[in-house]
């Protein structure tokens, strides 16, 4: 019995976490094309680099670079909080992450 109703809040659970990352997945890629992309598009025609080869698995080097503008170029612009908060830089960088992933 008891393990019938773990299975049951488990499942209730991932029922309700699963739009909110489905909506910061949308969010993420609308972020991503609003901010990224023309610089970052997929593909080895990028100019600069397709984000999902060159991103840092790791959050705080992301946030680093991005936040900073470092790049091996030093054309990338610095992303202040009032251009990408962090809860909007965290779920770009699991959007990048994840997309490197499908390769």
């Amino acid at each position: 019995m008891r393990l019938l109703i773990s299975a049951a809040g488990m499942l209730a659970a991932l029922t309700l976490a699963f739009p909110a990352a489905a909506q910061d997945g949308r969010r993420a890629q609308a972020i991503y094309e609003a901010q990224c992309a023309a610089c970052h598009p997929r593909g080895a025609q990028a100019p600069v680099g397709d984000l999902a080869r060159r991103t840092p698995r790791d959050y705080a080097g992301f946030a680093r670079m991005v936040r900073s503008g470092e790049g091996p170029t030093g054309e990338m612009p610095a992303f202040t909080q009032d251009m990408v908060s962090d809860a909007d830089l965290r779920a770009l960088h699991a959007y990048i992450v994840r997309r490197s992933g499908q390769r």
